[in-house]
């Protein structure tokens, strides 16, 4: 998007060049004030085309993508500047519309996975869903920005606008940016919390149930409405259970995948054959190995942010293994499903209410599920109440990860760990924004697709229609018989065996992780010692040297966190060498 009209004859044959050298690249929309080169379905907004709306689009209560806009429906979309597209309309979408003094709008759709990176330049404001895209559009080579790969660090599940290469933004979910008089400014269409219930008290647990369900069946219909098969990560838990159900139960093929590691504490295969066995579904296991996995190799080596893990390689590795023996064109898993069906372990549910109801029988049964649920006493659980019910939040608290971090960026770090979502409205329920915090976290699962693999990775839960169904439900109808995410529990209960809808644990790869430290910790050590995370004087190197002591003994908390260190220096390096 130009600053003026003309774009200057400089960006114009640096556009033109790129159109000749990528031939995927086709214009889909032109104007004095926008150009838009792209290989995704454009669907036009207003007959002649006023805007356009770039890759998938469903219309809310539908599964099957659409291919034009009614124009009516047009209209109304260009006379809201975008909010009648959020409000009717989910998918994974990048929006271009006039605005209303001649300059283009930018909207990316909530929870939508087509991403929306800018830059500005001295010219124009770029927009490419690729970084290296961007890099030739702009003839600047992307650099790391230390501060932001320091809050990264610290707050790796936080997604936010900012990314970690210099002048580099992403356009989160739901925002709309607007490029005029060589200003970049974003404002805010959608938000989880206008969707939180104002009748909290009149909803009815089964019919909760029942909305969740059929939201949560059509969102992952719609999303593999092309129809292609896909490869299930099934680990045998809660989550990736109800994405195998969803996927039954609209028709779609698919083969579930389990992986396995040598510890039987991370072996689900029993599990996910009650799931594999009730849906009547094909299985197979793989064992996670060592030998899969390289921590030179960064799989976030295009993106701006150091977001995949090492260990991940392993599970990807067998998933596109299997997914081109079986012609598969996507994998697919159930990320974020803690985060969207409120697995919140606070006392935020109970005060949310106590506020509502009062102290009747409904508390105590709640009160109860919370003890089982945390193995905290009564006591316990009615002191934090009260201490929670005096000192009142207004906002969710966000605890850092400053593990092997130098003191001098602790320091630094300050109260830039935020996110708009943390911020509770007057009157808001902490349960509500307890559970709202969770999924701002969960966002980054979004941030952090990497759309130009051969075979993608969809997190097939996150997604717009189930975010606003969920947030929807008040904070104490998750919780039931000693359990979270009680109420999706409910609603898939006649569709998955019961020893795995209701259990309360889950096989971790803990033993994975440390075998992986064990069997590089030599590289490890002098891959983080004498890295670049080390030489822009992010790390404390003497707590590193002491954690990576040849004798010393490695607990699961410590070794996760020197891996992740490791996952962020492979990336740097991807960035560094370029």
């Amino acid at each position: 998007m130009p600053r003026s009209s003309p774009v200057s004859g400089t960006s114009q044959t640096r556009i033109a060049r790129i159109g000749l050298q990528e031939p995927f690249l086709a214009c889909l929309f032109q104007n004095p004030a926008a150009l838009i080169l792209g290989n995704v379905q454009a669907i036009s907004i207003g007959d002649p085309p006023k805007g356009t709306v770039l890759g998938r689009l469903f219309r809310k209560e539908e599964d099957r993508p659409c291919t034009a806009l009614p124009p009516g429906e047009a209209a109304a979309i260009l006379r809201s500047k975008g909010q009648w597209l959020i409000d009717r309309y989910w998918g994974d979408y990048v929006a271009l519309l006039p605005g209303t003094t001649g300059e283009m709008l930018i909207l990316r759709a909530p929870m939508g996975y087509l991403p929306a990176y800018c830059q500005q330049t001295d010219e124009v404001c770029l927009v490419a869903s690729d970084i290296a895209l961007l890099e030739q559009l702009s003839g600047r080579r992307a650099t790391i920005n230390r501060e932001a790969l320091a809050e990264h660090l610290a707050a790796p599940e936080l997604g936010t606008a900012r990314t970690c290469l210099s002048g580099i933004r992403e356009l989160a979910g739901g925002q709309c940016g607007r490029w005029a008089a060589s200003h970049w400014q974003e404002h805010s269409l959608w938000s989880p919390w206008t969707h939180v219930s104002s009748t909290s008290r009149s909803v009815v647990p089964k019919d909760a149930a029942v909305r969740l369900r059929s939201t949560v069946n059509r969102t992952i219909a719609a999303r593999t409405s092309a129809g292609e098969h896909a490869i299930l990560l099934l680990s045998g838990g809660l989550d990736s259970s109800i994405v195998a159900a969803g996927l039954s139960e609209a028709g779609r093929p698919f083969t579930a995948l389990t992986m396995v590691t040598r510890d039987r504490g991370g072996d689900e295969r029993r599990y996910a054959a009650m799931v594999a066995a009730r849906l009547g579904i094909e299985l197979t296991d793989c064992p996670r190995r060592v030998e899969d996995v390289a921590f030179d190799r960064s799989d976030a080596g295009r993106l701006p942010r150091p977001g995949e893990h090492a260990f991940h390689q392993a599970t990807r590795r067998a998933a596109e293994t299997l997914a081109y023996r079986k012609g598969a064109g996507m994998i697919v898993h159930g990320g974020g499903g803690d985060n969207l069906f409120c697995s919140v372990r606070s006392v935020a549910p109970l005060l949310d209410y106590l506020r509502v109801h009062g102290l009747d029988k409904g508390f105590r049964n709640l009160a109860d599920s919370m003890v089982h649920l945390t193995q905290a006493g009564l006591p316990l659980l009615v002191w934090h109440i009260a201490k929670r019910a005096l000192f009142r939040r207004s906002r969710y608290r966000l605890a850092s990860n400053c593990h092997f971090l130098a003191s001098k960026v602790q320091q630094d770090l300050g109260a830039r760990i935020d996110h708009p979502w943390f911020r509770f409205p007057p009157r808001a329920l902490e349960g509500s924004g307890a559970h709202i915090g969770s999924i701002a976290l969960a966002e980054s699962l979004i941030q952090n697709l990497d759309i130009l693999r051969p075979i993608p990775s969809w997190p097939l839960l996150l997604s717009q229609p189930v975010v606003e169904c969920c947030v929807g439900i008040p904070s104490w109808l998750w919780y039931d018989r000693g359990h979270d995410r009680a109420l999706v529990r409910h609603a898939f209960a006649d569709r998955l065996p019961e020893p795995v809808l209701w259990r309360s644990t889950k096989g971790a790869m803990d033993s994975f992780l440390v075998e992986l430290f064990e069997a590089s910790h030599a590289h490890l050590r002098t891959m983080l010692l004498d890295g670049l995370l080390a030489g822009l004087d992010l790390l404390d190197r003497d707590a590193l040297h002491a954690a990576l002591a040849t004798n010393q003994p490695i607990d699961g908390a410590t070794c996760n966190d020197l891996l992740r260190l490791a996952d962020a220096e492979a990336w740097a390096r991807s960035w560094s060498m370029r």
